[in-house]
């Protein structure tokens, strides 16, 4: 590969936030979890959902329960938020740096359920909730 003999314009484009639409008849709520789902680029909470991909954590109610594909958007963030912790699949201490997954769009859990959507890594604790980082994958 040849090198560059000039100054190269690589812009940068922030990646915390995106902004994605909506799927029909979905409400998101501020703080839940999202996802996207792989074969349509609709956004929709998350959860242990085939065929999705969680995208990060909504900014803004956004209610499409009576729109159609597409209406409506939601804004959402990545980094490090904290999310109740699985009752089935509790998330401990020695799992910070592992793996999470998605449960409920408030909820993460240790292991994958059928689906096994990641939801980000284990970053700590604080208190009775799991901090995620959002941005580890």
């Amino acid at each position: 590969m040849a090198s560059t003999t000039a100054p190269f314009n690589s812009p940068e484009f922030p990646g915390r936030n995106r902004v994605t639409p909506v799927a029909a008849a979905t409400v998101i709520h501020p703080g839940n979890l999202v996802s996207v789902l792989t074969t349509t680029g609709m956004s929709t909470g998350a959860g242990d959902v085939a065929t999705t991909r969680c995208i990060g954590r909504s900014v803004d109610y956004v209610d499409n329960a009576a729109g159609a594909a597409g209406d409506a958007h939601v804004n959402t963030v990545r980094g490090r938020f904290s999310f109740n912790n699985s009752a089935v699949a509790a998330i401990t201490p020695g799992d910070v740096g592992a793996l999470c997954y998605c449960e409920t769009p408030d909820t993460v859990r240790k292991t994958g359920g059928t689906n096994s959507i990641i939801a980000g890594r284990v970053a700590g604790f604080d208190g009775v909730r799991v901090i995620v980082d959002l941005d580890a994958l």
